[in-house]
């Protein structure tokens, strides 16, 4: 996927089990991805740009894997939930693995998503927000099984902060 404005047409037209490889230079979003067993891939230099809209990708399908990006320019409404990547209730076993978060409010939110896993990332918060208007790293909600592991986390609110979810793990 060429660098623009293409990345929410090329991932609306995705099929179940298409790796969209995205080339270095700047994405827009906000995007949605909807098909499961979709992998979005960047080359280095690849970056998503939210541009302060809401969160810069949804995840609303099983199976989905984001590796290897720059995502950063989420909307910062906590609220709203506003996220770097914001994984739904449908996106079981999604995978995001590999990326560098920058200026989201809330690098990662898993909302009631089961067994999902946030590994090797690097995520840096707003630094331009208090701490206390800062939202967290990692957070989950409900989401049992899920894993985060070997992420580098700096200026967030929180680093992972769980509410209501049970047989996760949280190490490194």
């Amino acid at each position: 996927v060429p660098a623009g404005d293409g990345l929410a047409e090329a991932v609306a037209h995705a099929a179940p089990g298409d790796v969209l490889y995205l080339a270095p230079g700047v994405h827009f979003g906000p995007v949605t991805i909807a098909t499961s067993r979709l992998t979005l891939e960047g080359a280095p230099g690849a970056i998503i740009d939210g541009r302060g809209k809401g969160s810069t990708i949804t995840i609303e399908a099983a199976a989905v894997v984001l590796r290897g990006l720059v995502i950063c320019g989420s909307g910062l409404s906590l609220p709203e939930k506003n996220s770097g990547v914001f994984i739904g209730r449908r996106a079981a076993h999604a995978v995001v693995a590999d990326h560098h978060f920058q200026d989201d409010l809330i690098g990662v939110y898993l909302d009631n998503a089961k067994d999902a896993l946030v590994r090797h990332n690097r995520i840096d918060g707003l630094r331009r927000l208090r701490q206390n208007e800062r939202g967290p790293a990692v957070e989950f909600f409900n989401t049992p099984g899920s894993r985060v592991i070997d992420n580098d986390i700096s200026y967030g609110r929180d680093g992972v902060f769980s509410v209501n979810s049970r047989d996760d793990e949280v190490r490194g």
